[in-house]
């Protein structure tokens, strides 16, 4: 996979909170790969930032898939239930608009990940194979070679 770092026109991602995103433009593909190990804890303004980037990559013509991958031995342990605890009611209201926004992506978006997953990590998962998003995901892979 040639990747390059992708850059948005939005200032709000501008820096990105505990994660990068990666494009693969012969395989029209993009990663969003979550990098804060050793847990890749998700943090509230991480969340926001998530759910912008997979509106704009659901938007960019240029990517067809869009796989969501961590760096490190865990996926995920979830968020920071400190974070919960500090932000104001308003924002944690939102909390489940920003993690269900692979599962509003028109684009398949492929969770890849090694053994378990837990807390947010697991609920996107559990969220795509409720929809029966799972055997379509599979034959797309499949069929882009991933």
């Amino acid at each position: 996979m040639t990747a390059t770092p992708m850059t948005f026109g939005d200032p709000r991602l501008a820096t990105l909170n505990g994660f990068k995103v990666e494009c693969d433009s012969e395989k029209q593909r993009a990663d969003v790969v979550l990098h804060r190990p050793p847990l890749n804890v998700i943090e509230m303004p991480q969340r926001d930032q998530l759910r912008l980037v997979f509106e704009a990559l659901d938007a960019d013509e240029r990517v067809r898939v869009i796989v969501l991958r961590a760096i490190g031995e865990h996926f995920s342990s979830g968020g920071n239930i400190k974070g919960f605890l500090e932000a104001s009611p308003e924002h944690v209201s939102k909390l489940a608009w920003n993690i269900a926004a692979p599962a509003r992506c028109a684009k398949p978006v492929i969770v890849a990940n090694r053994l378990g997953r837990i807390g947010a990590a697991a609920e996107d998962r559990r969220h795509h194979a409720h929809q029966g998003h799972r055997d379509a995901l599979e034959a797309h892979s499949r069929q882009a070679g991933l």
